[in-house]
Formats: C-alpha cells, sequence, structure tokens
C-alpha cells in the first residue's frame, strides 16, 4: 500500500476562514472553517479554533469535494448502495 506523503502546512490567518451563513442559526451548534490558499486548503472546527487545523493541498480538497457532489459520503449515495450489496 502505497503511504501518501503529508500534506505540508502552509500560513494561515484567522481571517483567511470562512464559514457558511447557514451556521449562523441558532439551530446548528457545528460547524466547519475552510481557508482558500494558493497552496491548498486548511480546514478547522469553528467552535474549537485551537484544536488544531488539517491541510491539504487542492488536488486532495478538489477529490474530497467531487466526493462529495457525487454523493460518496451520502448513507444512500452510490458507494454506501454498493457496500450495501
Amino acid at each position: 500500500m502505497r503511504v501518501p506523503k503529508k500534506t505540508k502546512r502552509f500560513k494561515v490567518a484567522d481571517g483567511d476562514f470562512i464559514r457558511s451563513s447557514a451556521t449562523e442559526s441558532p439551530k446548528y451548534t457545528w460547524c466547519v472553517e475552510v481557508a482558500r490558499k494558493k497552496r491548498g486548503v486548511a480546514v478547522r472546527d469553528g467552535k474549537n479554533r485551537k484544536g488544531g487545523t488539517l491541510f491539504f493541498t487542492n488536488n486532495e480538497w478538489q477529490a474530497f469535494v467531487n466526493g462529495v457532489k457525487n454523493g460518496e459520503f451520502d448513507s444512500v449515495g452510490p458507494v454506501a448502495k454498493r457496500l450495501q450489496r
């Protein structure tokens, strides 16, 4: 099994992070914040900003976004359906 290289950290400031406006509702008690930079994408927990930041290359982030769009993470998405067979 090939182990991917660790994504290198890059400089990111608090002001670089954005979050969905839907998370401003008291209905939601969780959110993630995303910072898009030239070298990649940083993601952190909006409720625990000191808890750490995950760093992804642009290709890793695009693969994740494509997976979300394709339903790969849905409980009834195409991958989940194949696993249930």
